[in-house]
């Protein structure tokens, strides 16, 4: 940074060249990072955070010297003992603005957020020193002019001008030079209503200066304007029906207002708009949904809602003979924003399949031996059908219960297959060649017995 050591030695602030951050890009390399050369066409105003959470001034410096950080100023400027960091020099581009532009052709001024009569001041000093250095007036532009952000927080950029202009007033000299003069003066009747395009104060005529005792008039705020002043250096001032009828010296650039033009006063996307039920709907297409700007019909760039995204949708609307759909969020922050509603539906659900009969009644029981008493069909559980048949009097091994179609089934050990409960009995049958007669008669006794065996052990179970 020796260029810039040799020509900011006169300051009237107190400045360090002995930091230097590693996030920048150099002069050479701007233009193939950025897309435009190197230039400086505005200063950058930030503030270093919220004064809330009591930022340093030094905490700032080590932090944008940190090459973790990813982002750096030209200054770091603090009203306390009127002290200036600079940590990049002038031809190399800063990484402050979150924006190619911005970094490229803009100087970036971290200043201290508590915005002190102080603080004003050594923004100020440096500010007038830059601008003679360049010998031009280098307009300043608050951070969120690059980017969405609160940055510059409550810095007043016009005062920070004005006083920036009256440190580098010529002093007087001799002969005084011919007074700036009105040259043209025009008359509005009716007043006409104009509106400010920036925050700015009410100066004196012709030289500037607060006349208002530091009140801002906001941007977009109104104001009736009874005359347009020409001044013989050139500026052009309006001044309000009461300082024209006072012919009181005090006014507004022209710069800072400009006649309000009238826009329609309900948009088609507002009268259109309707609620609905509050509902969740789907993104359908494969390739997402665009968010759409109802006003202009322009999706916002970059903005992509993939598939299957679900979204709260709590109005809808019809601009130009199609309908959209507006998000909760959209809705309740008043955003001109939607969603074709032929790209938000439910989407089909997968019926879920429902267990099988035999499954849904099986119940675990005490694994249990048990004989045949007569010849007898081993079941599919599945399908029902005949796998074998046994022979009388073959021992099996149970281990759970099922029921289907109100039949009784004892289901087999390792296995899907079953028997019907009328085949089993739970004692091994002495004689199976004895007279079938005699066995039918103990037949039935075993069923009547194994029934409530069962049975005592459905209840056991439940219970």
């Amino acid at each position: 940074m020796v260029i810039i050591k040799l020509i900011r030695n006169n300051m009237a602030n107190n400045v360090d060249y002995s930091k230097n951050s590693p996030n920048y890009t150099g002069n050479a390399s701007v233009r193939g990072a950025f897309g435009y050369p190197r230039s400086i066409d505005t200063i950058t105003i930030h503030w270093w955070g919220d004064p809330n959470t009591n930022p340093s001034y030094e905490g700032v410096i080590a932090w944008l010297c940190n090459p973790r950080s990813q982002a750096s100023a030209h200054d770091i400027i603090t009203g306390t003992g009127s002290r200036v960091a600079v940590i990049v020099d002038y031809l190399d581009a800063a990484w402050h603005a979150g924006n190619a532009k911005g970094n490229a052709t803009s100087l970036g001024f971290e200043c201290d957020p508590r915005c002190r009569d102080e603080d004003y001041e050594a923004v100020a000093q440096d500010v007038a020193e830059t601008w003679r250095y360049y010998g031009r007036e280098i307009p300043l532009v608050p951070h969120n002019s690059w980017k969405a952000t609160q940055c510059p927080g409550n810095y007043y950029l016009n005062r920070i001008a004005i006083r920036a202009r009256q440190i580098n007033a010529p002093a007087p000299v001799t002969p005084t030079p011919p007074a700036i003069k009105e040259v043209a003066r025009d008359v509005y009747n009716p007043v006409k209503k104009f509106v400010f395009t920036q925050d700015c104060i009410l100066e004196g005529i012709p030289n500037g200066g607060d006349a208002g005792n530091g009140k801002v008039f906001k941007a977009n705020e109104q104001v009736d304007i009874k005359q347009k002043l020409t001044m013989s250096d050139g500026s052009v001032w309006y001044r309000t029906q009461y300082s024209s009828d006072k012919e009181l010296a005090q006014g507004f650039r022209s710069a800072n207002a400009t006649p309000f033009v009238e826009v329609p006063a309900v948009a088609e996307w507002i009268r259109n708009l309707k609620d609905i039920t509050d509902v969740k709907l789907s993104v359908l297409p494969a390739g997402g949904a665009k968010v759409i700007n109802l006003i202009t019909l322009e999706p916002l760039k970059d903005v992509l809602i993939a598939k299957g995204t679900q979204v709260d949708i709590a109005k809808e609307t019809i601009v130009g003979g199609v309908k959209f759909l507006i998000s909760s969020y959209s809705a309740n922050g008043n955003i001109a924003n939607g969603i074709l509603a032929s790209e938000l539906g439910t989407p089909l659900e997968v019926p879920v399949e429902e267990k099988p009969e035999w499954l849904k009644n099986l119940q675990d029981i005490e694994d249990k031996d048990f004989w045949t008493r007569s010849e007898t069909p081993v079941l599919d559980i599945v399908n029902g059908n005949v796998l074998r048949r046994l022979p009388i009097n073959t021992k099996v091994r149970v281990t759970h219960a099922t029921q289907i179609i109100g039949k009784d089934l004892l289901v087999l050990e390792g296995s899907k297959e079953v028997i019907e409960t009328v085949y089993l009995s739970d004692t091994e049958i002495k004689n199976p060649d004895t007279d079938l007669e005699q066995r039918v008669s103990v037949l039935e006794k075993l069923v009547a017995y194994v029934i409530q065996f069962l049975s005592n052990l459905f209840k056991n179970f439940k219970s």
